[in-house]
């Protein structure tokens, strides 16, 4: 993919057949498709590779509505996930309205099958490596749907993924729990992507074929993926006593030997027709010096924290 000076779009064409459209600031740089979506497939600094996952359009699930395709890198799911609802194809060109250099608004078609329409609204900053992305979903049906928006973003193989960890007590003695881990049917708890430690949980992004994942409630509203020399740090609201997904999780992470997935859920809602629901998320990017990277989590997790701090 190329790119052109900053504030602009240029043209590009994911492997060779889906047509891109790229944005830079100078500091980073997106990159989504025009010809299915809403999608992200592009995301680096601006003198760095690109961290998402580029899966071939090979990469599919069929279903009564037809195929729908894993481009790799960012896209917007309404959780809790259920076959084939999950799987509605966008493989159909999104409505495009960008209303400066640096804000795009995407937006799918209705989904026949759920009334369902999933919009990404995207603004980076004017001159930090910054993105902040809106995920919504509108009910275009005849009755009200419980959903929760779901951004997942499928990152490249050979980073590490943290998740901190909130391990203060919930009562005056800390006799009660504070904290709990989910597991899904396919994840074994001795896998060696995971590691679990008292203020941080780490997943290596490790390129094996048993799926892995994870989901917890995550009080501290931040996550991050480290690939290479390039820190992705994901920030959202938590509302902790709504009702999430998946056991009231709203933060994920699952592994193949594709990708990693950085996942993010917004409470369960009851959406009545006509209406949405939005989950927010804020990027922000950074280079770390490659001879101070360790990957232990009292490292990274305090490189999140200086960052978040700063």
């Amino acid at each position: 993919m190329g790119f052109e000076k900053e504030g602009c779009e240029s043209l590009s064409f994911y492997e060779g057949v889906m047509k891109t459209v790229q944005l830079s600031n100078g500091k980073i740089r997106l990159g989504y498709l025009v010809d299915a979506g809403p999608r992200l497939t592009y995301l680096a600094l601006s003198d760095d590779i690109n961290i998402f996952a580029e899966l071939s359009v090979a990469s599919k699930v069929t279903t009564i509505a037809g195929d729908f395709i894993f481009y790799g890198g960012h896209r917007l799911w309404h959780a809790p996930e259920a076959k084939p609802r999950s799987y509605m194809p966008d493989n159909m060109p999104p409505e495009l309205l960008q209303s400066d250099d640096l804000t795009v608004t995407m937006t799918g078609h209705i989904e026949a099958y759920t009334g369902l329409q999933k919009q990404l609204r995207l603004k980076m900053h004017q001159n930090q490596a910054e993105l902040a992305i809106d995920h919504v979903i509108y009910n275009h049906g005849l009755w009200s749907v419980e959903c929760a928006p779901w951004g997942i973003t499928q990152f490249k193989t050979g980073g590490v993924a943290i998740l901190p960890q909130y391990n203060q007590p919930f009562d005056e003695h800390g006799l009660l729990p504070n904290r709990q881990l989910n597991f899904w049917p396919y994840s074994d708890y001795q896998d060696e992507r995971l590691e679990l430690h008292h203020q941080a949980i780490l997943i290596h992004g490790k390129p094996l074929v048993k799926p892995f994942k994870i989901g917890y409630l995550n009080l501290l509203g931040w996550s991050a993926y480290l690939y290479g020399n390039t820190l992705l740090i994901k920030q959202f609201a938590v509302d902790d006593l709504a009702r999430h997904p998946d056991f009231n999780s709203n933060n994920e992470v699952y592994s193949d030997q594709q990708c990693l997935e950085l996942e993010t859920l917004a409470p369960l809602k009851m959406i009545s027709p006509g209406q949405c629901h939005i989950q927010k998320e804020i990027w922000r990017l950074f280079n770390v010096a490659g001879d101070t990277i360790q990957r232990t989590p009292e490292y990274l997790l305090k490189l999140c924290i200086d960052i978040l701090s700063d």
